[in-house]
Order: structure tokens, then sequence, then C-alpha cells
């Protein structure tokens, strides 16, 4: 005689002190030993519970297989391409920008030389601060009482003497401002000129060229000097174009 306990899944199953008996035949059930016990009723609800959870772990592990081996969901307007190809979006067509947004050489119409006819003898060396040295304008090689000529239209804002030489100072229709030096005037303050007509007469006094004589135009923008040549014809800043406008 013997004390048998089998287990499934965690539950006892049998637990019997019997001696070994011959089996009856299939599906017949051997019958306990004196002494021995049954399947008490607990015993078969604990393995069902175990058979439950065994069914329900199964179920779960299916379901991440699932998820796993699943195709991934595209998004919507995105594109999918077979496993292994290699996906090139499309570049998108450049069109280069027109000239039309080119920076602006200066919001005046081209000027005209102050002085016609005459050449450039000192170009303008405009200083990065207001109180640094520098050059600030051009000066144009001249004779005495030479015609001086508006270099754009404008009006008159300043005709007199500055320290020891005279000026002529013309307020253009955008706001910039010539001055030209030492020119005496021929027309009065307020009068409203056109470019290239006369304005006054190249005049004595301090010469930015002494011992030669010359005419120096400054032009401002607000209190800050520029460079006059920007708003000459073949001058200014250099401008790239799209190679469709060439």
């Amino acid at each position: 005689m013997a004390r048998v306990v089998t287990r499934s899944h965690g539950c006892p199953t049998m637990v019997a002190d019997h001696q070994a008996v011959p089996s009856t035949g299939a599906g017949m059930t051997p019958t306990p030993q004196p002494g021995g016990r049954a399947h008490p009723p607990d015993v078969r609800t604990c393995c069902a519970g175990a058979m439950r959870l065994t069914i329900a772990r199964l179920a779960a592990l299916g379901a991440m297989m699932i998820a796993v081996l699943a195709p991934a969901q595209v998004p919507a307007g995105a594109v999918s391409t077979p496993a292994g190809a290699t996906y090139t979006p499309a570049r998108a067509a450049y069109t280069p920008a027109r000239a039309t947004d080119t920076p602006a050489r200066a919001t005046t119409s081209l000027c005209t030389l102050p002085v016609p006819g005459e050449r450039i003898v000192a170009l303008a060396r405009i200083p990065r601060a207001p109180w640094t040295a520098g050059h600030r304008g051009i000066d144009i090689n001249a004779t005495a009482q030479a015609p001086v000529v508006a270099p754009a239209g404008g009006t008159v804002e300043f005709a007199g003497v500055v320290v020891d030489r005279p000026v002529v100072t013309i307020r253009h229709r955008d706001g910039r401002r010539s001055s030209l030096e030492p020119v005496s005037a021929t027309v009065d303050v307020g009068t409203t000129v056109a470019a290239g007509q006369e304005v006054g007469q190249v005049g004595p006094g301090y010469s930015h060229c002494e011992p030669h004589l010359c005419v120096h135009w400054g032009l401002r923008e607000g209190s800050a000097y520029i460079d006059p040549l920007d708003c000459l014809e073949g001058f200014g800043p250099v401008v790239l174009l799209p190679l469709a406008d060439l």
C-alpha cells in the first residue's frame, strides 16, 4: 500500500492509500481500496480554473503573435513600397526667382553726373561709423565757373556758404539728399529742379582735390552717407540675375 499524489497544473487530482488494482476494462473506473479517497469537490474546481487560465494565456499569446506578424498600417497619403525596394521621392521643379526681387541699387531713378562730361578723380570711402575718418562722397574733375547740374529731380533745400565754401543741397523725390561743393547757386531755395537742370557753377573756396579743382558730391539717406556711384548708370552694386534673363 502506498500514498499516491498526482498533480495537474498545480492541482492535486488523486490522493489515495491503495494497493495496485488491475484494470477492469476500457472506460471503467478503478475502485479505490479501503482507506482511499476519491477526488474531493475543491480539487475539481481547482482543475477547471487552471484550464481556464491556460486557455486565457494561449489566447493572449495568439493575439501578440498576430500583432507582430500583421503588416504595418500605412498612413493615408503615404507611399508603400515592396520589401527591398528603394523609394526616391520626386524632386520638385525649381524655378529661379525673376528679377522682380533683385536688390535695389537705389530707389531713385538713375542719376546724372553733376559736372557733365568730366571724370571722377576720387571714389567714396564711406566709414562704418559716423565718427570715423573716410571720404563721404566722390570728387569730380572741374574747371572754374563750369555749370553744375542736379544729379536727380527734387527741390533745392539749401544754398549758401558752409565754413569757407559755397554749398548747394537738393532733396530728391525719394527723400535722399545730394550736397555739391564748392558750388555757387544759381537757383533759390525751394526751387523744384529736374535731373540735369543747372543749379549753380563751380565756385571759389576749398577743394577736396587741391591744388586741382573738383566738385565734391555727397549723397545721404537719412543721416547716413551712401556711395553716389550707386545711382549712376554702369555703376552700383553687383546683382546676379537668373540665366533665363540673360
